[in-house]
């Protein structure tokens, strides 16, 4: 006996790994845009592409092992997720903004008690 069944747990699988592939698309289509746009060949549109082209991979490897009922399968494919996440150096953006908000500010030592708006060249 399950809490959840088993059809409702597949059909959510489905529809997370649709969703995979479909950003996976979209980023692959984001590159090449992006390489037309430029004219060349950059580092942003080829990690673009090579980005979507592993999406689409993973997710459709994903969307077979979900058909299948191949658990051990999804298992390596959701490790590679998370390796991937891992390698990728990924930062959530609340994360970024604090780290951005409290950067330090380049100031000298004389200057910490010196309210702001009375700094001006002629009192350094």
């Amino acid at each position: 006996m399950t809490i959840i069944p088993p059809e409702i747990v597949q059909q959510v699988l489905y529809v997370a790994f649709a969703v995979y592939n479909f950003l996976g698309f979209l980023l692959f289509i984001m590159g090449i845009v992006y390489q037309a746009d430029v004219g060349s060949i950059g580092t942003a549109g080829t990690y673009c592409i090579l980005t979507g082209l592993m999406f689409l991979v993973v997710g459709s490897v994903a969307i077979y092992a979900t058909h299948a009922s191949n658990w051990k399968l999804l298992f390596i494919v959701e490790m590679f997720n998370v390796a991937l996440f891992m390698v990728s150096d990924a930062e959530s953006p609340p994360r970024l903004d604090i780290r951005l908000l409290w950067h330090p500010l380049p100031l000298r030592p004389q200057q910490w008690l010196t309210p702001v708006c009375c700094h001006s060249s002629a009192t350094t």
